[in-house]
């Protein structure tokens, strides 16, 4: 799944379904690199190793199971904040959401992997 941004408004990436009746561990992982603008520096690169998350869909409705937990790798330029990434839900999806930074293009490679427990 890849996405792009030119600026700090939240972009989302495609969604994953939650089905009913079921609960789902989502890992997260995503890498970046700077591509343009005028804010950072050439070849500035980020990665959170993983992203993890747990939600539920009893009925219809989903909720999440405890929070958030992030697993950040080493390579993080000045500039980009550590509230970057969310899981939004949306029905009965849960939108994984990025957000970039004013003035800088950034191209957003991810990958998903759920586990139905």
């Amino acid at each position: 799944d890849t996405v792009n941004t030119t600026d700090n408004t939240p972009t989302a990436f495609n969604s994953i379904e939650i089905p009913t009746d079921k609960t789902v561990y989502i890992t997260y992982s995503v890498n970046a690199k700077r591509t343009g603008g005028t804010a950072g520096a050439a070849g500035d690169s980020y990665r959170i190793s993983a992203a993890y998350g747990t939600y539920k869909n009893v009925a219809g409705t989903i909720t999440q199971i405890g929070t958030t937990e992030f697993d950040f790798g080493t390579i993080t330029p000045t500039g980009i904040p550590s509230d970057t990434f969310a899981f939004v839900i949306s029905g009965t999806n849960i939108i994984p959401t990025i957000t970039g930074i004013v003035d800088t293009n950034i191209t957003w490679n991810a990958t998903v992997k759920r586990e139905f427990l």
